[in-house]
């Protein structure tokens, strides 16, 4: 949620909001947009969501991890995100290994342009599996 959030205040900065309006992202011009098609009940989407819960992994258990990157590398800082793929994956195996059954899923939000230690060619053989 902090992470939602400082991209928030990020994203209304004076500079970026200036910068939208440039490339034309507008919001006032979606005001009374309607869609070409009518939008299903609230209760019809909790009931489609149901569903989609019950049969999203056919069954199978899931690992997840979601590794986010809050380094502030956006604004010239460092990042260590091979570093935390590399944590990442290591606590995975350790799940699978304790449970065979399990799928892993890994998902990696980050800019990944100014990486400080590890490199991707130091990894490729471990995240390609």
């Amino acid at each position: 949620m902090q992470a939602l959030e400082a991209f928030a205040r990020f994203a209304r900065g004076p500079t970026y909001q200036k910068l939208a309006a440039r490339y034309e992202f507008n919001p006032d011009q979606f005001a009374g947009y309607r869609g070409s098609y009518e939008l299903p009940s609230g209760e019809t989407l909790i009931q489609a969501q149901k569903l989609w819960k019950e049969e999203k992994d056919s069954g199978i258990p899931i690992a997840a991890i979601f590794l986010a990157d809050v380094s502030g590398s956006m604004s010239g800082g460092q990042t260590a995100m091979y570093d935390g793929i590399a944590v990442s994956l290591k606590l995975l195996i350790e799940k699978k290994q304790a449970d065979p059954n399990l799928r892993l899923m890994l998902f990696v939000l980050s800019d990944g342009l100014t990486n400080n230690r590890h490199r991707y060619s130091h990894l490729r053989d471990i995240i390609s599996g």
